[in-house]
């Protein structure tokens, strides 16, 4: 039987994982989909529920400073903020 080399090893080792990769080309394009929307949601949620109770705020408790405008920022905020801490 013939011995494998480090060098064939390697290449061998190589053509699997190329090969293994093209079986999984579909797969990560709907994961880089799932992973884009789970981003969205997780910067729109917190900008909805500011926004949500700075309606409700600015119904109940009316002023001259508009709480739909200071919770979306401060949601926008909450939802950037580990982002940035991150340095992405």
């Amino acid at each position: 039987m013939h011995e494998k080399t480090p060098l064939s090893k390697k290449v061998g080792l190589q053509e699997h994982r190329k090969l293994k990769s093209k079986k999984q080309a579909v797969r990560n394009i709907w994961s880089g989909f799932a992973t884009f929307g789970l981003v969205g949601w997780s910067v729109a949620m917190p900008m909805i529920l500011g926004i949500t109770l700075g309606i409700w705020l600015d119904n109940h408790y009316p002023g001259d400073r508009s709480w739909t405008l200071m919770l979306l920022i401060a949601g926008l905020s909450i939802a950037t903020s580990p982002s940035l801490q991150h340095g992405f």
